[in-house]
């Protein structure tokens, strides 16, 4: 038991020592009720032996390491302008029809903006009282038709007003 309090001991001093950096504490042997004091060159030794095997932490030594933002504020040359976000929009009218969410002039323009081919448009007789016009398109494939047709409703969305039907 004594053995084990004098190794637990002198291992928590040695520790401190090498934390803290200072050689000022107290090594004692302790047998029964005797106290010896340790031998201080082989104390020394193994003070000498653990301190060039462990390097004592300072803060004032410590490499501050940036973040990426700090990075950039440090180096304003390193920020790139942000790239332009194509508009899948752009040139086409978003604004609501006059007799419909789509005028045909703007869905033919929609239509040729998504590369579609053969693209026919014909009056549908007043009596059928169903629609104006009707528009037949061909595409290169079958996933180039629904990517037009994707299109097309994403463009409708963007005109319709709350009250449309979808």
């Amino acid at each position: 038991m004594l053995a084990r309090n004098y190794l637990t001991n002198t291992a928590r001093n040695v520790i401190r020592t090498c934390l803290c950096g200072s050689k000022s504490f107290t090594y004692t042997k302790q047998y029964s009720s005797t106290t010896k004091n340790i031998d201080r060159n082989s104390l020394n030794q193994t003070l000498h032996k653990i301190s060039s095997k462990y390097k004592v932490f300072k803060d004032s030594d410590a490499v501050e390491i940036s973040d990426a933002y700090e990075e950039l504020y440090k180096h304003p040359e390193l920020i790139k302008e942000e790239p332009q976000v194509h508009d899948p929009f752009e040139g086409l009218n978003l604004e609501r029809g006059v007799n419909g969410v789509y005028e045909i002039e703007d869905l033919v323009e929609a239509l040729e903006k998504e590369n579609s081919q053969d693209i026919f448009v014909a009056g549908v007789p007043v009596d059928l009282e169903y629609v104006d016009f009707i528009c037949i398109v061909t595409g290169k494939s079958h996933r180039h038709m629904q990517a037009i047709a994707e299109f097309v409703r994403k463009v409708y969305k963007r005109k319709c007003h709350s009250n449309d039907i979808i």
